[in-house]
């Protein structure tokens, strides 16, 4: 099972931590997925839903994520080797495609 942190992009704070597959978005929201981008098989939406099919057969379920404007909530993938990952949408409207970059180390952290 994969390990989800959902923080909340008003307070910053994790509002959530969950082994689950499917997860329901209530607010802005940044999913920070414990593995790594190249883990992920493949991206999908199903209504306003986000899939995830992991290569292992796994699959992760974002409710709710095209339900506000794009960029309102955000993937993050962390490798386990200190690497954070952003997934970026290009437009909630068009078939999903997705970049993986890399984010910067922040200071103090």
């Amino acid at each position: 099972m994969t390990t989800i942190d959902i923080i909340s992009k008003t307070s910053g704070k994790v509002v959530e931590t969950t082994t689950s597959n499917t997860i329901n978005l209530k607010e802005n929201s940044v999913v920070e997925i414990h593995i790594s981008y190249e883990e992920v098989a493949n991206y999908t939406r199903e209504g306003n839903s986000l899939i995830i099919n992991l290569k292992n057969g796994e699959k992760i379920t974002i409710e709710s994520y095209f339900d506000d404007p794009i960029n309102s909530h955000h993937i993050v993938f962390d490798d386990k080797d200190g690497g954070l990952y952003w997934a970026e949408f290009v437009d909630a409207n068009e078939p999903i495609f997705i970049t993986a970059s890399a984010m910067p180390p922040m200071p103090g952290v």
